[in-house]
C-alpha cells in the first residue's frame, strides 16, 4: 500500500466540538476509522496498515508501540516517547483522509494504554 496515494489532507471543515469526556493529551493516541475489517481481503492486512501508520506518524515523533485492532472499526493504537509527538500526530491526522475514509484521533490515558497492552 503506497502512503503517497493513501494519505490525503482533510478538506477545510469547521472545528469539531470538544467532548467533555475527551482525554487530556498523553503520549498515547487512538486513530479510528482507518479500515473496515469486512472489506479487507488479505489475512495480514493489519501489518500493511501498521507499516503505513508508522511511516506517516514517525514524521511527528518517535513511536514506541503500534497496535492495529483487526476486529474493530478501524482502530490503530500508538504510543510515542512523549506528549509532543502524540500532539503533533493528533494535530496532523485528526479529521484527515486515509484510503477514502475520514479518520479521527483521540488521546488515551497512558495508564489505560499500558494496562491494555501489558506495557
Amino acid at each position: 500500500v503506497s502512503t503517497q496515494s493513501t494519505w490525503a489532507a482533510a478538506p477545510p471543515a469547521p472545528p469539531a466540538p470538544t467532548a467533555a469526556a475527551e482525554a487530556a493529551p498523553s503520549p498515547c493516541l487512538l486513530l479510528k476509522n482507518l479500515f473496515d475489517p469486512a472489506e479487507e481481503t488479505e489475512p495480514d492486512f493489519d501489518e500493511d496498515i501498521k507499516e503505513d501508520v508508522a511511516e506517516e506518524c514517525t514524521k511527528y515523533g518517535r513511536l514506541l508501540h503500534v497496535h492495529v485492532d483487526k476486529n474493530s472499526a478501524g482502530f490503530v493504537y500508538m504510543q510515542f516517547d512523549g506528549v509532543d509527538g502524540a500532539q503533533r500526530t493528533y494535530d496532523a491526522l485528526h479529521r484527515r483522509w486515509f484510503a477514502k475514509r475520514m479518520i479521527t484521533a483521540a488521546f488515551v490515558p497512558e495508564a489505560q494504554y499500558r494496562s491494555q497492552f501489558g506495557l
